[in-house]
């Protein structure tokens, strides 16, 4: 049945390529050079090789990895151009909202709906970037060498400088790594591996709003962000952010999906997630307007620290734990303050502005000392190892 109705789409997609290209380049194939001079035009072509080779192929059999590589490279010049022509989606229909809108939209819902799913690696969205430059830099060359444009950023129709470009480049980077996690999400919801699915979705969003949230509070700097790891708030913020970029990494290279309960150094984990809930604490017993936060602080001081501890809950095993990790777990609180406290009172931790070694050290050790008991006791009693 999917393999039918596939087909029909197919099929559609393909008339509305070969009506949309004819109408903008003319029948008469004399007009077809001067036209052509369009990135969209130029990619709806090509993917209407892909879809009709994909049509004749699938008749017989699947296609192979080869052809479904450039499937998937053309889908994301297809999603590019979409990003690019977002604003036009509510305008009048016409033939150019056909060409830029309508077809990379097919395109896009094709691979979404009829590709088949968990054969992708790790590196595949690099091998599409690459694809989508070297499309790039034919047209590039189609339009500077054979036609004898120099002003070829303009022509394009795609982008007018070169920092446009830059931002194109990046939204490929992002719709790549789109694509590439929603195959591993299908894929383990289609093989009955709801949990492994969730766990990635879920820590994707994680890493989504920290990365939003960093960049945020450091102005878009990276020299802003290294500044601010001085902040304990912020240094936790960032490690947990790279631990948990880290294990969705190993799992994706390790077993091409997630596993929900596959970590890392799980004690490891244990320390970043009383360091999140020490901060979140911090905050709401020795921070200030609250009720003032910013949405990136809202999510430095408390949605993050709860994201993590609910991962852990959720999806980590049990039983890893030793008695004395919370102890060693206390060590790097107290030596980060041991060597910012002659700081503390110019804001090295702002929420602990103005207040005295003596006051902040015992809070802090009992804190700590106390989260991570309370996770060993839960670990211990909740074990599932």
């Amino acid at each position: 049945m999917k393999k039918t109705i596939s087909m029909i789409y197919r099929f559609v997609f393909i008339l509305f390529c070969v009506w949309g290209i004819c109408q903008k380049i003319g029948f008469n194939i004399l007009t077809f050079s001067p036209r052509i001079l369009n990135f969209a035009i130029y990619i709806d072509f090509l993917s209407l090789i892909c879809i009709l080779t994909v049509f004749v192929i699938s008749v017989t059999h699947m296609h192979g990895r080869i052809l479904r590589c450039i499937k998937s490279i053309l889908t994301l010049l297809s999603a590019v151009i979409l990003w690019r022509n977002i604003n036009s989606m509510g305008l009048q229909i016409t033939n150019e909202w056909i060409l830029s809108v309508f077809l990379p939209a097919m395109m896009c819902i094709d691979w979404i709906l009829f590709e088949k799913r968990g054969t992708y690696n790790f590196a595949d969205p690099l091998i599409w970037l690459i694809g989508a430059l070297f499309a790039g830099m034919c047209i590039n060359f189609l339009v500077r060498n054979i036609f004898g444009i120099n002003d070829y950023l303009y022509v394009l129709g795609l982008y007018e400088t070169k920092n446009e470009f830059i931002n194109l480049f990046i939204a490929a980077i992002i719709i790549s790594l789109i694509m590439y996690i929603f195959d591993c999400v299908i894929y383990s919801f289609s093989k009955g591996k709801a949990e492994n699915g969730a766990a990635l979705i879920y820590r994707v969003l994680f890493i989504i709003l920290e990365c939003y949230a960093l960049f945020v509070v450091s102005d878009g700097d990276l020299s802003g962000l290294i500044y601010n790891m001085r902040y304990f708030h912020i240094l936790s913020n960032f490690l947990c952010t790279v631990y948990i970029a880290v294990v969705i990494i190993f799992n994706l290279i390790k077993f091409r999906s997630l596993k929900k309960s596959m970590v890392l150094c799980p004690r490891i984990k244990g320390a970043f997630t009383v360091y999140m809930v020490l901060t979140m604490l911090a905050q709401i017993f020795w921070g200030t307007g609250n009720f003032y936060l910013s949405p990136a602080q809202i999510i430095i001081y408390f949605a993050a620290p709860l994201m993590i501890l609910f991962d852990w809950v959720i999806f980590d095993n049990r039983g890893y734990y030793r008695i004395y990790d919370p102890l060693i777990w206390l060590i790097p609180p107290v030596v980060y303050l041991l060597f910012s406290y002659p700081s503390v009172m110019s804001g090295v931790y702002e929420i602990l502005e103005g207040k005295t070694f003596y006051e902040v050290l015992p809070y802090t050790a009992a804190a700590a000392v106390g989260i991570g008991y309370i996770i060993y006791i839960f670990d211990k009693i909740f074990s599932r190892r």
